[in-house]
């Protein structure tokens, strides 16, 4: 058993207010401050008026979640301490942002803990009771030393921290009374430091005595009569702390100091913890680097440093290439790792001098005040861009991590730091379309482009915003008899004007915005939707099949999204199919196969879009659960006069025939094309032939007549007509 009045109170239960929205979260909670040896007697909060109703009960601390459905934690801690409670408060969430947490503490909280690190809890709790418990003695000491015009020995002795009287003999000063505190505060005995061969006073300050800060203390003593400081003490073992300091000096008869009563309280603590939040206000607590809002003031300065002298200064944007696939198939903790070792090797690569920061998530930025060259720039810049593409061991995996670099240069690229920070970023975007790996100078292409994405940018976030899109339908037919069997959910983005884009219009710069994975979102929920409507009006539609971009294939979440809209909707997995490009399964291989075969475990049938525009092989299909393949539209536009597309056409068809993969052809607008694809084994197609993408009424209309096109034997040419025949012969032997 421990002597220490602190600890041993804290043996008894302490009542625990928990501001949390999630049970499960609360339990665990607690169960953490039982596991690290404290009984608690607890109590849960999800509004604003019962955590009210809660602080009627006096609670000894309350951990709080950030973000709350009716309110948060900002203003959980204002209510707390414009009562006046000075109850601890603690923040236990999912990871925020430095300059949340610096916010916080500034406001008042005690301390944050991770979620995922709730072991620390009971730790990071009785340091907090164990502080304010000091603190409110301390207080009191102070408030009760305010009253004091003489020696009351009897009432200092017993308190926290170290009351003390000093006697002025010979020129110095010297220990006559101190408390029992100064043991824990100093590390000395009472008998050490009182009596005749006590510690003389100035022993015990720490610094030099000829400082401001000792002379105020000396002039303050003899003018005044009493002071408020703050300074350093050395302690017994040699260790150094911040006090409080606040004393007041007994004079005599002519008015000089005869003796001084006083008592120092420890600040170390809160030193400490000022030291952190100045540190966070100004580093990136992952990198050690500096962060945003220093790199913005430094970047200023150094413009301005720059125009003076007439200097060049150059700014390097850079962002890593695919890295949110290592955080999606390795994890936070790895993704976390990865940028601590590229922020290590940037700052090695960099000069004395410079400026390096992480500007948020993984862009990182580069300022070289005094820039040599432009060659000499690009050489500099290729060096580091091999550097960041060393392996790096991370956890238990070996990865390889690329970069693009985007580069102004002042004063040419941009006068302000907003514009020069705004054209490097358009270079790095330049750098990343050019396949990444690489870097690209500013030009004023770019910022024509950099200006025109972030007016698309805009828009398109208004438009998700907003729902400003609507799906159009195509429908596709089987090429035995035209009957319809599903049709093909296509994007269209109906602007504020009224013009109506189509997804090839405007996707590409979605993906650009981050925004590609909303509008997936919105199509899949609102084919589910369409399906369940269209099911219960008797609409033979067959399959509604969605696009799904690689964006979207990336993100693991996307299989239980669906799910959920599938169970939201009522809708069978039968009505529904998913089509990905080759592009995106190649693009993302492991991220890909896994969110497929979540997609497949649906029963949801799964088809390859645009095949024959990308890397991939029929071969490397079968590691996907893929049953139906689309032919892109360029291999079906030369059908059937064009030998390559014909040759093309019948190999895809034949290997496909071996793996049982149903073959579509994409863009058939012609009746020859038709001709030669029912001959040569394909099941199905969709163009212009059959039906243009439809609205929402006139598909459900085409539907509701029948679901087929008109008879074939009307419209369809001879059979047997010499050239089509030939064509077939052709391709037969080849």
């Amino acid at each position: 058993m421990t002597d220490d009045p602190d600890t041993t109170s804290l043996m008894a239960p302490i009542k625990v207010l928990v501001v949390e929205d999630s049970a499960d979260d609360a339990e665990l909670m607690l169960q953490a401050l039982k596991t690290g040896g404290l009984a608690v007697l607890p109590r849960r909060a999800e509004t604003e008026f019962e955590y009210l109703q809660a602080l009627r009960e006096s609670p000894d601390v309350v951990l709080c979640d950030h973000v709350l459905p009716t309110f948060d934690a900002p203003r959980a801690l204002k209510i707390l301490r414009d009562r006046g409670m000075d109850t601890p408060f603690i923040v236990v969430s999912g990871r925020i942002g430095e300059a949340v947490a610096v916010e916080l503490a500034k406001a008042g909280a005690n301390d944050y803990v991770h979620k995922d690190e709730l072991v620390k809890l009971a730790t990071t709790v009785r340091r907090a009771l164990k502080e304010g418990k000091r603190r409110r003695r301390a207080r009191q000491l102070a408030a009760k030393q305010q009253r004091l015009d003489g020696g009351h020995d009897s009432l200092l002795k017993g308190l926290p921290g170290m009351a003390y009287r000093l006697r002025h003999e010979s020129g110095s000063w010297h220990f006559d009374f101190v408390s029992e505190g100064c043991k824990e505060l100093t590390g000395y005995g009472q008998d050490t430091l009182t009596g005749d061969e006590g510690l003389e006073f100035s022993r015990f300050i720490y610094g030099d005595l000829k400082e401001p800060l000792y002379a105020d203390l000396q002039h303050t003593l003899e003018r005044d009569g009493h002071f408020s400081l703050e300074h350093r003490i050395r302690c017994a073992d040699g260790s150094v702390k911040w006090v409080w300091h606040r004393g007041a000096a007994v004079l005599d008869r002519d008015g000089k100091p005869m003796y001084v009563e006083g008592f120092l309280a420890d600040e170390t603590a809160q030193r400490m913890d000022q030291a952190k939040l100045d540190y966070l206000a100004h580093h990136d607590v992952l990198t050690g680097l500096a962060n945003r809002a220093v790199f913005d003031e430094q970047l200023a300065g150094i413009l301005e440093r720059a125009d003076r002298r007439s200097r060049k200064v150059t700014l390097l944007f850079m962002d890593l290439d695919r890295f949110k696939e290592i955080n999606d198939s390795l994890g936070h903790q790895a993704g976390d790792a990865v940028l601590r070792c590229v922020a290590a090797r940037l700052a090695a690569a960099s000069r004395k001098g410079d400026i390096v920061a992480r500007l948020g998530g993984d862009e990182f930025a580069l300022v070289m005040e005094d820039s040599e060259k432009a060659e000499d720039v690009a050489q500099f810049v290729s060096r580091l861009l091999k550097e960041i593409a060393r392996p790096m061991k991370v956890l238990d995996w070996t990865i390889e991590v690329m970069a693009s670099v985007g580069i102004a240069v002042h004063p040419t690229d941009g006068k302000t730091a907003m514009a020069l920070i705004k054209n490097a970023d358009a270079a790095m975007y330049a750098a990343k379309k050019g396949g990444g790996d690489t870097f690209r100078f500013f030009t004023v292409k770019m910022n024509e482009r950099a200006r025109s994405m972030a007016a698309m940018r805009e828009a398109l976030q208004k438009a998700v915003r907003e729902g400003e899109f609507e799906p159009h339908y195509q429908p596709e037919v089987r090429l035995s008899d035209r009957r319809i069997t599903s049709v093909e959910a296509l994007a269209r983005w109906r602007r504020a004007e009224g013009k109506l884009m189509t997804a090839e219009q405007f996707i590409s710069f979605a993906a650009e915005a981050g925004l590609a994975a909303s509008i997936d979102g919105w199509m899949l929920q609102s084919a589910c939707k369409r399906a369940a409507e269209w099911g219960e009006e008797g609409v033979p539609y067959g399959r509604i099949a969605v696009n799904v971009s690689a964006h979207s294939l990336a993100d693991p979440k996307l299989a239980r999204e669906l799910e959920s809209y599938m169970k939201e909707y009522g809708v069978h997995p039968d009505w529904l199919e998913v089509e990905v490009t080759e592009a995106a399964i190649m693009q993302n291989s492991v991220g890909a196969q896994a969110t497929l075969e979540k997609i497949a475990d649906l029963g949801i049938a799964l088809t390859l879009d645009d095949f024959g525009r990308g890397d991939a092989s029929l071969k490397n299909l079968r590691r996907h659960p893929i049953k139906r393949l689309k032919i892109d539209r360029e291999f079906v536009k030369g059908l059937p006069w064009r030998d390559e597309d014909v040759q093309f056409c019948r190999a895809v068809l034949a290997a496909a025939e071996n793996l049982h993969i149903e073959v579509v052809a994409e863009g058939v607008e012609k009746q020859e094309q038709e001709m030669f694809l029912l001959h040569a084994g394909c099941h199905g197609a969709l163009g212009n032939l059959y039906s243009p993408p439809l609205s929402m009424l006139e598909c459900a209309r085409l539907l509701g007549d029948g679901g087929s096109m008109p008879d074939p034997d009307k419209t369809r040419p001879d059979l047997v007509r010499p050239d089509i025949s030939k064509l077939m012969d052709k391709s037969r032997r080849t």
